[in-house]
């Protein structure tokens, strides 16, 4: 198969389960989704609920990639409680954006 084992007997891996320089990153992503949320917040507050539906769904898939891989390094139960409590919070969100 293309992707066997090859790639493991080849030497030292280039992909390692949490990077310094990768994990910088999700923690950047993570913080500045505070202020998307915040921005849907706004929204709400305005009744704008079709801004506060996009500005929800902006960086969702980011946050979701950077949640997903810091939460599995980490190994922790309790963060795989959290994210899960986040996503079905946010899913929740979502839907009554949508029923408005």
């Amino acid at each position: 198969a293309a992707f066997g084992e090859v790639y493991g007997q080849t030497g030292p891996p280039l992909w390692e389960q949490l990077g310094e320089t990768e994990k910088g990153i999700y923690e950047r992503i993570l913080t500045t989704s505070k202020d998307s949320l915040r921005k849907v917040e706004t929204e709400i507050a305005q009744n704008s609920w079709v801004a506060a539906r996009a500005a929800l769904r902006m960086d969702a898939y980011e946050v979701r990639k950077a949640m997903v891989r810091i939460t599995d390094a980490s190994g922790s139960k309790e963060a795989k409680e959290l994210y899960g409590k986040f996503k079905r919070q946010i899913e929740a969100l979502d839907a009554a954006l949508v029923n408005k």
